[in-house]
């Protein structure tokens, strides 16, 4: 059998909004194949973003492909999405077979966000279903995800991937949203467009103060300024050496806490410490992390991670250390095991959640509780393995509605993150109960932090504080018209400036804003992506013809108005051309309005 490739198999299109069952024909970006069968993206489209929708029509090119056939394919795609959207390393997972997913009665649809990925990360996913298909469909052989050609496309694939929880989620909730969001280097990424666009660095923006960040990053610095600032922090000591974390713990008194001066992700944090021997341990653990370690007092309390946005308490989690309860039947080691499995095949949020390992902290905990690992505990004891509420560190978060909090507390975060000048934040907050003030109760604030990773329901809130129902958008109008002294064009551009200060026009010879030309892009999409990133702009139009090259792609993923010269406005200009322009418009832009106007007659 000659060798298939996946793309002369199947049509694949990204496409915006979610699908629920509605006929869906607004195509972000579809891709054409290459003379190795490998899809070429355009490079300025947007990135991957939404539902893959396959039909089952599509995914057979000949008689030849049998249905069966057609469900091995349905089983690739429904295998490449779990790798892209779980944006998981395949070879720390258990060793899987490809297996054949159900097929549909007509239409087959394999949901999935992807919003998370770049179009490079496509490519990586579809090289990796091509190889799988090809092999069973020339061998009839299952295909295991640990082989080295499978592994090596992974590797390909994640480093396309944003870094990071917290961008992956964002970038989800803003596509959910309909919020236009584009990739700019790095980690970075502009969520919005024009004078609407934000740029976000995972849960840091564009408006996070630098000063403030390098405060919060050095809990020394941090401690201090919230300490002549009259918020309650517990004393602490930074130290270079064990002897004098050693004096320090004296003085302050024990039990300390010792934790490195600048790490973040609960490293090196040791807490409970009451004796000098265990001082000198956690300070030579620490050590490795900073050159400066703090020592501090143990406030004993429960820890609170309240998430602060533009200032709103956006919510509450509150953070428990790594533990686990014992089931009388099983040893601690066996128990840990059986917690870090259910952690890893978990489908629920506790996915996420890191593995629990016994370290040294974890000893030295059990042998206070007269445990080892070897020891099975009676049924329903819960067993302490860390003494910090690091989730980082394997503890296990829980929401707390954010309408519980006591409003000495809520405000004194509130007032934590302006004092830092910090637009999202997240506060650590030891006290009691959240629900009892501070000021009754004591509470210490024992970090502040710049770029807090976020639990999965709190994106959303967020986004909606800093977009309004706009949803970051800008009025954008295109315009199909011959280059003839653009009539349509300037229409559109006076009753747009009639309701916005700043109007960007663009065209195949220039891009303007307000009449003054800024540059000579190489294409009218080039110029339309610089308009894009101006956050001068409140309202674009972009001109084009029949001759407009769209093999970069579209560097926007909507359309508010289309405007299109009747017939009898064009001369030469290829028929089939414009058809084919229109369609990529209605079907890729689902313009919210459509006009025809024949300029000729100013209607």
């Amino acid at each position: 059998m000659p060798k298939l490739k996946l793309l002369n198999l199947i049509k694949v299109r990204f496409l915006r909004g979610a699908l629920n069952g509605i006929n869906q024909s607004s195509v972000i970006a579809s891709f054409e194949a290459d003379s190795d069968g490998i899809p070429l993206p355009p490079a300025h489209a947007p990135l991957v973003a939404t539902e893959l929708s396959v039909h089952l029509d599509d995914l057979i090119s000949d008689d030849s492909v049998t249905p069966s056939r057609a469900d091995i394919i349905l089983g690739v795609l429904r295998l490449t999405r779990e790798i892209l959207i779980d944006n998981k390393h395949i070879s720390e997972q258990e060793p899987q077979i490809l297996t054949v997913a159900e097929k549909g009665d007509s239409v087959v649809k394999v949901r999935s966000q992807l919003a998370c990925l770049s179009e490079a990360s496509f490519i990586a996913a579809l090289k990796i279903s091509d190889a799988i298909l090809h092999h069973h469909l020339t061998t009839g052989e299952t295909v295991s995800l640990q082989s080295p050609a499978f592994q090596q496309q992974n590797l390909t694939l994640r480093k396309f991937a944003p870094a990071g929880f917290n961008t992956s989620f964002i970038l989800k909730e803003a596509q959910r949203k309909g919020v236009p969001w584009c990739h700019i280097a790095g980690n970075v990424y502009q969520l919005g467009v024009g004078i609407k666009a934000r740029l976000f660095n995972s849960s840091e923006t564009d408006q996070t103060s630098s000063i403030g960040t390098k405060l919060a990053t050095n809990k020394l610095y941090a401690q201090e300024f919230l300490r002549k600032s009259g918020f309650p922090v517990v004393p602490s000591l930074s130290i270079q050496n064990s002897q004098d974390a050693k004096r320090a713990a004296l003085q302050i008194g024990f039990p300390v806490v010792v934790k490195p001066q600048s790490a973040e992700g609960g490293k090196g944090v040791a807490a409970l410490l009451d004796s000098e021997a265990e001082v000198e341990k956690a300070f030579n653990a620490a050590k490795k992390f900073s050159n400066s370690v703090l020592v501090e007092k143990h406030f004993a309390g429960n820890d609170y991670r309240i998430h602060v946005v533009m200032g709103v308490v956006q919510g509450i989690i509150h953070r428990n250390p790594a533990s686990i309860v014992a089931d009388g039947k099983h040893t601690i080691a066996e128990l840990v095991a059986m917690e870090n499995e259910d952690r890893r095949i978990a489908t629920d949020d506790r996915k996420y959640l890191h593995a629990i390992t016994i370290n040294q902290e974890a000893e030295r905990l059990l042998k206070r509780q007269n445990l080892t690992v070897d020891s099975t505990p009676q049924k329903g004891m819960n067993v302490a393995l860390r003494a910090a509420a690091s989730i980082a560190t394997g503890g296990e978060p829980t929401q707390i509605e954010p309408s519980l909090i006591h409003p000495d507390n809520e405000k004194l975060c509130v007032d934590v993150c302006r004092l830092f000048r910090l637009d999202i934040a997240g506060v650590d907050l030891l006290i009691p109960d959240i629900q009892e003030s501070w000021k009754t109760s004591g509470a210490h604030i024992c970090e502040v932090n710049h770029k807090p990773q976020m639990f999965t329901t709190l994106f959303a809130p967020m986004l909606d504080q800093f977009f309004d129902k706009t949803a970051g958008r800008i009025p954008l109008w295109i315009v199909m018209e011959p280059p003839n002294g653009y009539p349509l064009s300037h229409q559109a551009l006076k009753l747009l400036r009639a309701e916005h200060a700043t109007v960007c026009w663009v065209s195949a010879e220039k891009r303007q804003v307000n009449g003054i030309k800024l540059s000579t892009a190489g294409s009218t999409l080039e110029a339309a992506q610089q308009a894009v990133l101006d956050t001068s702009v409140e309202a674009l139009v972009v001109t084009i013809n029949a001759a407009c090259d769209l093999s970069d792609g579209w560097p926007f993923s909507y359309c508010d108005r289309f405007i299109e010269a009747h017939e009898n406005n064009w001369q030469n200009e290829g028929k089939l051309e414009r058809q084919r322009l229109r369609r990529e418009i209605i079907s890729t832009l689902n313009p919210s309005e459509i006009q025809v106007i024949d300029a000729q007659q100013g209607e």
